[in-house]
């Protein structure tokens, strides 16, 4: 009996093991109008589309990193005494990538707040990671058959064309920088979707186009939780629930 619990417990933490990440994350470093950094600042992110909350506090050199965030758009709150409330609006958290927003507090009440609404820059200056992000209004808006990739009408994969130094011929015969066909993978909701058959028959068991928030196609120097892979990873993430009623249809017609 014991032995098989030990082979259950394995294989549960092999499993855990095996998963990777379609979350991002915020990072950055609090400071003052000095340029000196505040330790001790509570940072806040919300999702005003989910009300989810995320909470964490700077580090003794300011920095501050929320990880494991459900891809979509966040306001940033940072609140620490002797300084004015600070609230970034419109930061956007995209698939297996790092947004950095610094942030400079003014010297205040905490009555008093500075609120800025522009997006945060997406220079990404974490890694060397290259990847292309799309999202699944964007996908949903191209024509109905643009994401067809081999017998699959409006196969998701059919979008790496969109991606530089990717193309699509045939039957979802994917190269991207060159790769071997077949040599891609498929993350989906952080776990590996690819087909053991051949990673192309992986649209056999696809999701729905409406069912996709986002993916990201990583097409090199990407982190080494995503190995095993050399054409290409293509990392999934569903649409969730919101605060406010919402559904899709679609009508194919072949006239």
């Amino acid at each position: 009996m014991n032995n098989v619990v030990r082979l259950f417990s394995l294989v549960m933490i092999t499993g855990s093991l095996l998963a990777q990440s379609d979350r991002g994350t915020v990072t950055g470093t609090v400071s003052d109008s000095a340029s000196a950094v505040v330790p001790n600042a509570a940072v806040v992110a919300v999702n005003p589309e989910t009300g989810v909350v995320s909470r964490t506090v700077t580090t003794s050199t300011g920095n501050y990193t929320i990880s494991s965030l459900s891809v979509g758009i966040y306001d940033i709150s940072v609140e620490v005494k002797g300084f004015k409330k600070f609230l970034q609006k419109g930061v956007r958290v995209q698939v297996a990538e790092t947004a950095r927003v610094n942030i400079a507090l003014e010297v205040g009440s905490a009555s008093e707040s500075i609120t800025i609404t522009a997006d945060a820059a997406l220079l990404k200056t974490e890694d060397s990671e290259q990847s292309d992000t799309f999202a699944g209004d964007r996908l949903n808006a191209l024509p109905i058959n643009f994401g067809i990739g081999g017998g699959a009408i409006r196969n998701p994969l059919g979008f790496v064309k969109l991606a530089p130094g990717a193309s699509l011929n045939g039957w979802n015969d994917i190269k991207v920088n060159g790769a071997p066909n077949g040599s891609f993978r498929i993350i989906f909701e952080g776990q590996d979707a690819t087909s053991n058959l051949n990673p192309r028959v992986s649209d056999e068991s696809q999701p729905s186009m409406e069912s996709i928030q986002e993916f990201t196609l990583q097409t090199s120097n990407f982190s080494p939780e995503f190995g095993q892979v050399i054409g290409g990873l293509f990392n999934f993430t569903a649409r969730s629930g919101t605060n406010q009623f919402h559904g899709s249809a679609y009508d194919y017609s072949t006239k």
